[in-house]
């Protein structure tokens, strides 16, 4: 992640912790599987007349549900940052 949002939500070493299952609201961070890139992504959940994935990174990419299989594994529910040893 590159924005200076980013980098103040998730800390490098930060731990993360998901609720597996979880429905997503809007606006809830969330981790998705996407199959065909095989990568886990860290996105803000957006929900209007499409469901989205975006990025706290303005330039990041903006995924679309449908337009590419998207399985949103779970709902960010803890950030806990530790500070540098």
């Amino acid at each position: 992640m590159v924005s200076d949002t980013a980098a103040r939500q998730i800390a490098p070493g930060s731990y993360v912790v998901i609720e597996l299952g979880a429905i997503p609201r809007d606006r809830s961070l969330v981790a998705a599987w996407l199959p065909r890139r095989e990568m886990i992504v860290l996105k803000e959940y957006r929900e209007d007349s499409t469901a989205v994935l975006r990025s706290y990174n303005p330039g990041g990419p903006v995924f679309r549900i449908g337009d590419e299989e998207i399985e949103v594994r779970g709902v960010v529910r803890m950030i806990q940052t530790f500070p540098p040893q």
